[in-house]
């Protein structure tokens, strides 16, 4: 898990560098290493929400900032194998315009 605190770290520390303008937060988090063996994956954002089931972290970062996970280069390879469960809860009214 310190390997994906770190990896969320350093986003939010890019983003905020690049960028003076507010940036969607969350109220609360939760971000579990999946362990099943199950191979599908889900990733939803109702009402400004996420929940992802069995996700890769490049599936996040290629939908967090709308590439292509071909245009995602460089990282750990955990980044492309190891699966989580995120779920986190908005704060106020968010949406992906924002």
């Amino acid at each position: 898990m310190p390997k994906l605190l770190a990896l969320l770290a350093a986003a939010a520390l890019t983003a905020a560098a690049q960028s003076t303008a507010p940036r969607p937060e969350f109220e609360v988090a939760s971000v579990k290493l999946n362990t099943g063996v199950a191979r599908g994956s889900s990733l939803r954002t109702p009402q400004g929400n996420l929940d992802a089931k069995n996700v890769i972290l490049k599936l996040l970062i290629s939908d967090a900032y709308g590439v292509e996970a071909f245009q995602i280069s460089g990282g750990p390879a955990w980044l492309g194998s190891d699966r989580y469960d995120v779920e986190a809860k908005a704060a106020g009214d968010a949406n992906r315009s924002r």
